[in-house]
């Protein structure tokens, strides 16, 4: 049994689709620029199965038994592609220069790799929690707990 939409989720639903509207220029991160084949390819074979399903409706005809299976199919890879194209990661073309990447591992490398605010909840000090820093510690540092 099928649910209709209440007066309060349709109230609801329209809010939200005015204010997705309205703050529109605050989303200004562009889209996955290669996403838009599998995208054009999905909605042509939806607009496709659309139009036999259409045509036989309108000359009163009934789709066959397989014809329907392979349409339920067809729905069914199509289902999957989309959420397959909304939750996959976004591949990011790398912004930093190899110079770039030198720095930040002298950076992480002089200064150790762990947060501040992880220390601090953990009670750990940056000298036993960070390996690298651990390595170069002398004996009477480490015993001191002091970085």
């Amino acid at each position: 049994m099928a649910k209709g939409l209440d007066f309060e989720e349709s109230t609801a639903s329209i809010l939200l689709l005015i204010a997705l509207i309205r703050y529109r220029s605050r989303f200004d991160v562009p889209g996955e620029p290669t996403a838009i084949r599998p995208v054009l390819a999905g909605a042509t074979a939806l607009a496709a199965a659309g139009a036999v399903a259409l045509g036989v409706e309108l000359h009163g005809g009934e789709l066959p038994s397989r014809l329907s299976d392979l349409f339920t199919a067809l729905g069914l890879l199509l289902g999957f592609g989309a959420l397959f194209l909304w939750l996959r990661p976004l591949t990011h073309a790398v912004a930093q220069t190899v110079g770039e990447r030198r720095v930040a591992r002298a950076i992480v490398d002089a200064y150790g790799s762990d947060s501040p605010l992880v220390l601090r909840a953990t009670g750990a000090t940056r000298a036993t929690s960070s390996p690298r820093r651990a390595n170069r510690s002398s004996p009477t540092e480490s015993s001191q707990g002091q970085p």
